[in-house]
């Protein structure tokens, strides 16, 4: 299922995943300038309960890990903060803007602790790493990495 930037059903699924806007700034009111900035975001009910704990500050209550993809990337985050979503907040050497990528949201983030958090290492790697929403960004594309130019 599709949902727009006001809440509507804009196409219905045949499964039980969800695709909306992912970018947690507010939306102009215009709207998205670009499909990246938007973020868009998908997941099965298992990954909107993460979602919904992430965007409402709460830890999340997983029964499962769970998967979530991102397949235009994300307009950026501190890698480590969960709270910075903006690039002159983020601590030195820490702000990601991403191309598209999967991640891996554990039931228990101490199963993933022992993976790098080094997102240039071109491998995947802990996103809010010692936080309850610590999880593993494995990139997909070429691209993944464009953004980072410049930085």
């Amino acid at each position: 299922t599709v949902v727009g930037g006001d809440g509507e059903v804009k196409r219905a699924g045949t499964n039980d995943w969800t695709c909306l806007a992912g970018n947690g700034r507010t939306r102009p009111p215009d709207g998205w300038p670009s499909v990246h900035v938007a973020s868009p975001i998908c997941a099965d009910p298992e990954g909107m309960k993460w979602i919904q704990a992430y965007v409402s500050g709460k830890t999340p209550k997983l029964e499962r890990d769970t998967i979530i993809y991102m397949q235009a990337g994300d307009e950026g985050y501190d890698n480590t903060d969960p709270t910075v979503v903006e690039k002159k907040d983020a601590k030195p050497g820490q702000w990601i803007e991403s191309g598209g990528h999967v991640m891996l949201m554990p039931k228990d983030p101490k199963a993933i602790a022992k993976f790098t958090d080094d997102f240039n290492s071109g491998s995947p790697y802990i996103m809010f790493g010692g936080t309850p929403y610590a999880h593993v960004m494995i990139p997909t594309d070429g691209a993944y990495y464009e953004y980072q130019k410049g930085r």
